[in-house]
């Protein structure tokens, strides 16, 4: 039995570790070391263009309050694949704005992409990206949850 979750915990770390699920993963970077100059760029203009509600002004200090409006999502989104020099420079920018805006306190900030990008090969391999990510996480969840399942059940083995 605990051979079984020896195996069952080394395919969960196999999982993980078989495909990276982020762009950070695999270029070797960390968001909160590593800036996306492209992502800056994009911010700088959305508050430009964008004035907060009830307020009326807006600026980089807001970051909360802008990452919570889906309008300045989708601005940055739109003006990424313009500004940005490459697919992986652009995924990483929307997985670092997730990242800045959760660490003023907004989760799971999602950066829309154009549609127009998403035709393009570097709107495959955003796309694909973000597919990786979503799918190697469902299957260690799973995983997990089975070698759970197996060790709250091993007791029952020996009645």
């Amino acid at each position: 039995m605990r051979l079984l979750l020896l195996l069952l915990f080394l395919v969960c770390v196999l999982a993980q570790t078989q495909k990276p699920l982020r762009t950070s993963d695999e270029f070797g970077l960390s968001v909160l070391d590593h800036h996306s100059a492209c992502f800056t760029v994009c911010h700088l203009s959305a508050v430009q263009v964008i004035l907060l509600p009830n307020i009326s002004i807006n600026g980089v200090v807001f970051v909360a309050r802008n990452c919570r409006l889906p309008i300045w999502a989708k601005v940055v989104g739109g003006c990424l694949p313009v500004v940005c020099k490459s697919a992986p420079d652009v995924s990483y920018a929307v997985e670092y704005a997730a990242a800045w805006c959760a660490r003023s306190g907004v989760d799971n900030v999602t950066i829309p992409m154009p549609e127009w990008y998403l035709q393009t090969p570097g709107g495959k391999y955003f796309q694909n990206m973000i597919q990786s990510s979503a799918t190697a996480a469902a299957v260690s969840f799973g995983l997990m949850a089975g070698a759970l399942a197996l060790v709250s059940l091993a007791p029952l083995a020996f009645l």
